[in-house]
């Protein structure tokens, strides 16, 4: 009589592991198509190729997550439950259109910025973060996709301002967390043109940072007004939306030279820009990802809060 093979033998932890999966991609296509329902009534359409590619982004981050630990092990197999679905809020309140320029500061795994640009391909996105494993994970999951032209930059957002491209070029910012309300308002601020917007994710205490930021003058340093705050119908968290109405009180360029006298060991501000501006030619990632020219201002034909 041949023995029985157990729950531990050879053949049958393959077929576990083949089960767990299969059951794991139902859930994920089960998450989805509550999303799509959900979000639905709110004038929010996730049509069936980026339903496609949101179901591909799951599968992938879930997969690199085993090795490069981008989202937590508990978080991960809610993926599209919980962060696609916060993502989405953004929609709430900044419509898509084909003239607005976004960054997503401090994106992570993709979250808000590569969740939008997968829903509105033609969104002009993008994504910074600090973190060089989370951006080859968007590079891998941008070109799988055929997304077209998505800037990644493994960059600090103090780097950006330093060499000089990137101030008061984007129209819209998004940042889910990665800094308190003061901090993106003063350090994110600058990447913003007048007329463009700040949206910012924030939890139950986001009242007391608000308050806190007008009570230290933070919205009038940075040049900002509160537009909104939105709560996300299907799921935790609230929206707040700021729109740019004058340049800084110091101005973005000041900073900038700061920065660049501490990276080029100069004391003359006006040399190290020189400096660094010699060195942000066609063949600085940052320069190409950006453009070589200066686009006109798209912030201009929107400084009417309506429109």
């Amino acid at each position: 009589m041949k023995a029985r093979r157990g729950l531990d033998g050879p053949g049958d932890s393959g077929r576990w592991r083949e089960t767990g999966e299969r059951r794991r991609n139902a859930h994920l296509e089960d998450d989805l198509q509550e999303l799509v329902e959900t979000v639905e009534p709110f004038s929010i359409q996730i049509d069936p190729p980026a339903q496609d590619r949101i179901l591909m982004f799951a599968r992938e981050l879930i997969a690199w997550n085993e090795r490069f630990n981008l989202l937590s092990r508990a978080d991960a197999p809610n993926v599209i439950r919980k962060h696609v679905a916060a993502s989405l809020g953004v929609f709430l309140v900044i419509p898509p259109t084909e003239w607005d320029r976004w960054i997503d500061v401090g994106t992570g795994a993709g979250f808000p910025g590569l969740v939008l640009k997968m829903v509105q391909p033609s969104l002009d996105m993008t994504l910074v973060d600090s973190a060089r494993k989370r951006c080859l994970f968007i590079e891998n999951t941008v070109r799988s996709m055929d997304l077209g032209r998505v800037p990644v930059l493994a960059q600090r957002v103090e780097t950006l301002l330093a060499r000089g491209e990137a101030v008061g070029r984007f129209t819209v910012l998004t940042a889910r967390a990665v800094a308190a309300l003061n901090e993106t308002l003063i350090s994110f601020g600058p990447l913003v043109a007048i007329g463009g917007r700040v949206v910012t994710f924030k939890g139950p205490q986001w009242k007391e940072e608000l308050d806190e930021a007008g009570t230290k003058g933070v919205l009038d340093q940075a040049g900002f007004t509160l537009e909104s705050s939105t709560r996300i119908p299907w799921t935790a968290g609230h929206l707040l939306s700021f729109r740019k109405v004058r340049l800084e009180k110091r101005e973005p360029r000041i900073g900038a030279m700061e920065n660049a006298s501490a990276l080029t060991g100069t004391t003359d501000a006006g040399t190290a820009m020189e400096t660094v501006s010699q060195t942000s030619s066609s063949s600085d990632p940052v320069a190409s990802a950006f453009g070589s020219a200066e686009p006109e201002s798209r912030a201009e034909a929107r400084s009417d809060p309506e429109n």
